[in-house]
């Protein structure tokens, strides 16, 4: 991977926007959602990076052109040659990783149980807890990591309406080194096809949360049906 570039996208707010254009971009820390610990965060498809947009800032509203009003995405030209990249669906990448959580448990016995139950954000918050204590790098060593993440779509036309979703793959890339990101840009949304992105991330986020407060109703249903048989 020494010799690659990778393009990514980042979705932010406007006003965000206009700040990291102006002073650069600031690191997020590992929270949900930032799976790979603390950096500066885009998605290699803009699907995600919009559909963060609309997580984060639109509360529900379906209206494109509000969307546009308030979000952005911005595209980074990331030069990975010369940097270290941890890239956790290469082989390698993955067993190097692996040893470095063997390292951890060895050195921190009380790290074990967290490491072997623990979710990939938990872990990785983990490590970066271990080199903030310890002043040793392990997670921190690697200028870029980057990971592939299954996401589920809601399928409307399987007969199986309860469990039945398109899988789709969200790669993130987490940089920490920001001399990684060589170029960025906001993104004219609309000649990225936007408009249809925007689209189909509500019509299945809405369908989804549909069926899923029916299922909810059904088996609230159920259980006072039980209820009342009970008690009658």
């Amino acid at each position: 991977m020494d010799e690659e570039t990778l393009i990514g996208y980042h979705g932010t707010s406007k006003c965000n926007c206009r700040d990291i254009i102006k002073n650069g971009f600031k690191a997020s820390r590992a929270q949900e959602g930032h799976w790979l610990g603390t950096g500066v965060y885009f998605y290699e498809n803009i699907y995600y990076a919009i559909e963060w947009g609309i997580i984060r800032f639109l509360f529900g509203n379906n209206n494109y052109d509000i969307y546009r009003e308030k979000c952005s995405v911005i595209k980074g030209i990331l030069n990975c040659k010369k940097y270290e990249v941890l890239d956790l669906n290469d082989p390698l990448g993955y067993e190097i990783y692996q040893e470095i959580l063997k390292n951890i448990q060895e050195r921190f016995p009380n790290t074990i149980e967290k490491i072997n139950n623990g979710k990939d954000v938990e872990i990785i918050r983990l490590l970066e807890e271990v080199e903030s204590k310890t002043g040793e790098n392990y997670i921190s060593m690697f200028d870029v990591i980057t990971a592939d993440y299954p996401k589920n779509i809601y399928n409307k036309k399987s007969e199986n309406i309860w469990g039945n979703f398109l899988p789709c793959i969200q790669k993130q890339i987490c940089v920490k080194n920001d001399n990684v990101i060589e170029k960025y840009e906001e993104v004219d949304i609309d000649k990225e096809n936007g408009q249809t992105y925007f689209q189909v991330i509500t019509k299945n986020r809405e369908e989804y949360k549909n069926e899923k407060q029916s299922r909810i109703v059904k088996k609230t249903a159920r259980e006072n049906k039980k209820y009342s048989r009970r008690y009658n």
